[in-house]
Formats: C-alpha cells, structure tokens, sequence
C-alpha cells in the first residue's frame, strides 16, 4: 500500500512536470534528444563491436592461409620488429642493435623468466643469422662488463 502512494506521487510529479505550460514543452523535447542521443550511441558501440569481430576474424582467416607473416625488408626493420616483439612480452629493459649482416645484439636486464621467450623470439624470427646475447637478470652485473668489474676489483686490492 506504502509503495503504491509513492509510486502514484511520483508519476504525478511526473506528469506535472512534463505538462508544465511554461517550461513543458522544452522539457520534453529535451528527454526526447537525451532518448534518441542514447540510442544512437548503443546503436553505434554495437556496429562498433560488429566490425572488430569481423576484423578478427578476417585475420584469423588470413593467418591461417600463411599470410601475417613478418618478413625482413632490411636490418632496421628488422631491428624494429624485434623491439615490438620483445616489448608485446612485458620486456622493456632491453636494447635491441642488427647490423646488415642480420646479428642481433641483445643487451639489458630481463627477468630470468622471460629471456628464454626473448632468446626464442629472437631467433626463430626470418633474417635474424646470428645472437649475441648480452642480457642479464636484474642486480647482476652485464656478461660483457664482469672482466672489467673483476680486473678493477683486483686493481683496487693491490692499491
């Protein structure tokens, strides 16, 4: 019964308000907009998702006729496509250098748990003929760099 008299206030609060002779025909044209804008803007996210989804699955279909594939066009593209690759695999702490011979470089800090997948993607990558791998795990010292921190280490004993 509570619930009713409530309802019943509220829709008569409501009609008052949308039948105001001063301001009700403004107010309802106002609504209708606001209606006709939120339609519009379902009817758009949902054409939206309708051409991702064709998308992907048009690149699916692709992938699977062999196409997607990356080629080398030269050793700075192929520069670039390893540092997108390695960076898509959570890595940003690594340098990335080819010179036109097609050797990689690799040089920085990555997680033990990742430099198997960064060693992997490097070399099954088409154009890549040879992996220098100078990458470390974090707080340790690089693998070019320990002859050199030992020797001063040394040198600083003698002093």
């Amino acid at each position: 019964m509570h619930i009713r008299r409530i309802a019943t206030f509220a829709a008569g609060a409501t009609a008052m308000w949308f039948l105001d002779p001063a301001q009700g025909h403004r107010r309802r044209a106002v609504a209708r907009d606001k209606v006709r804008s939120r339609a519009k803007r379902i009817e758009r996210a949902a054409e939206r998702a309708d051409r991702y989804e064709a998308g992907v699955v048009a690149g699916e279909e692709a992938r699977a006729r062999g196409k997607g594939r990356y080629r080398e066009h030269g050793f700075v593209d192929l520069r670039e496509h390893l540092r997108g690759e390695i960076h898509r695999q959570g890595v940003v702490d690594v340098n990335v250098d080819v010179d036109a011979e097609g050797r990689v470089t690799l040089r920085g800090e990555v997680d033990r748990r990742h430099h198997d997948d960064v060693v992997r993607t490097v070399t099954t990558t088409d154009g890549v003929s040879e992996l220098i791998d100078l990458t470390h795990g974090p707080g340790e010292p690089a693998p070019n760099k320990a002859p050199a921190i030992a020797a001063s280490t040394i040198a600083a004993r003698r002093v």
